[in-house]
């Protein structure tokens, strides 16, 4: 079911979104469960929590995969993993149009702000981009006897808020011509190491070893289990502080009430809920449910909320059209702004989330009721959930006989990748290997291999 607020028809606000500011926030490592717009407890958010009150909430909205390279991949091309191809192996094709590449070809000043390895532009994710700015500590491709604090305990904030700023004094020079702002926040990614006030702001009274780094795969005891989620917490709040400072920036310079604003996040983060911490293990609704919110006065209506599964490859449909452009061709991703009047819009829908794992391919398909879980590879169900009554995922109904329902959605979710896949099979080019020390650095912080 759809919640709707009816204010698409305005017609002064529909006019002055034709040549709107685009900015898309992607939080790396955000739960939609641990902001106080989607009905946590803490305090963490308070920033998101006010751009969710003056626009809009997906409630259903999840990742295309659990791990960052292929799902910003998603973000910016509106296609699955296994269309996309971008992995830790192989960046992106430049065969594949982006979201920037679109709007830099209808004028738009471009601009992309990175603070994580997976965004390096060897993955040529920085296509479009005008500017493509690393605001990470480091450059990724130090001698090793320097990497030893590299991206895990980086802060990276203060900068990301800095250059942001940095780049909108350059633009008031240059009015005539609308921007898309890409901003990647980092520091929610493990190690959760979040400055003062923010460490001890969810659990004071803490005197145990956690000190928030990566812990090992035994799981930890309750209670220190419990303090390592509320330093994650802080890290949430710590960047929830930065979301602020760009919008008050966008607000100093005249334009925040004329830029679409989304904000998103590329996967989740397991506690052990299902036995693993962090993220690239599963395909667990820990890892895949995600933020996705909008926010534009006058044009998207304010207080409003769409129930229904949707997925990170809608963004670059739903941006483009909001802008009245055309969306990227063959993408399988499409525009969520009419299910904000919910007269016409089918009840039933899809969303398919991938993981490469352990020489399997996975999949997650997603619909508002149920969760199953895929091998793409042999179309064997391994897992089924019914979300209304289990929405912790916790009692498997694939152990029994298979519903005619859920036959049929699996072979529909198997056959829409496959034809994805094939429309966008990479066309032969010369192969484009990482750089030395960036490749060297990943594996050395985990990146490269089965686990991130």
């Amino acid at each position: 079911m759809f919640l709707m607020l009816m204010c698409l028809g305005c017609s002064r606000g529909a006019s002055r979104a034709e040549r709107a500011n685009v900015l898309l926030i992607s939080i790396d490592s955000l739960r939609a469960d641990h902001l106080g717009c989607y009905g946590y407890e803490r305090d963490t958010s308070p920033t998101i929590d006010r751009l969710a009150a003056e626009g809009v909430r997906y409630t259903g909205a999840v990742s295309s995969t659990s791990w960052t390279l292929p799902a910003h991949a998603s973000m910016f091309t509106g296609l699955p993993p296994s269309a996309h191809g971008c992995n830790t192996a192989a960046g992106l094709h430049t065969g594949h149009r982006t979201l920037a590449e679109t709007l830099r070809e209808q004028g738009y000043d471009t601009a992309g702000f990175w603070s994580g390895p997976h965004l390096h532009p060897a993955f040529r994710l920085d296509q479009g981009f005008d500017t493509y700015v690393n605001c990470a500590s480091h450059d990724f491709e130090r001698p090793r006897s320097k990497r030893a604090a590299l991206a895990h305990d980086d802060v990276t904030g203060p900068k990301i808020l800095a250059e942001v700023e940095l780049w909108l004094e350059g633009y008031e020079r240059n009015e005539e011509r609308p921007f898309f702002l890409f901003v990647h926040m980092w520091d929610v990614h493990y190690h959760y190491l979040p400055p003062s006030p923010y460490d001890t702001l969810f659990d004071p009274e803490y005197t145990g070893p956690i000190d928030g780094r990566r812990p090992g795969p035994e799981g930890l005891i309750p209670r220190d289990l419990e303090h390592l989620i509320a330093l994650y917490d802080g890290e949430i709040a710590w960047t929830d502080r930065h979301v602020q400072g760009i919008l008050d920036a966008l607000e100093r310079h005249a334009v925040l009430d004329e830029t679409l604003i989304l904000l998103t996040s590329d996967h989740g983060e397991e506690f052990y809920e299902h036995g693993r911490f962090g993220h690239r293990k599963t395909l667990y609704e820990e890892s895949i449910a995600v933020p996705l919110i909008l926010r534009y006065p006058g044009r998207i209506p304010a207080g409003s909320q769409v129930e229904g599964v949707v997925s990170v490859t809608d963004i670059p449909a739903t941006i483009l059209d909001f802008l009245g452009l055309e969306p990227i061709p063959d993408t399988g991703g499409r525009s969520l702004l009419p299910l904000l009047d919910d007269s016409d819009q089918p009840r039933e829908m899809l969303a398919i989330s991938e993981l490469f794992r352990q020489r399997t391919h996975w999949l997650s398909v997603r619909s508002e009721g149920w969760k199953i879980l895929v091998n793409h590879d042999t179309g064997s169900v391994d897992g089924w959930w019914n979300l209304q009554a289990d929405p912790d995922v916790t009692h498997n109904l694939a152990k029994g006989p298979l519903s005619p329902d859920v036959e049929r959605t699996v072979k529909e979710a198997r056959r829409k990748l496959l034809l994805l896949a094939e429309q966008h099979q990479r066309q032969p080019e010369e192969e484009r290997s990482l750089p030395d020390e960036l490749e060297e650095t990943l594996r050395e912080l985990g990146y490269v291999g089965e686990d991130e």
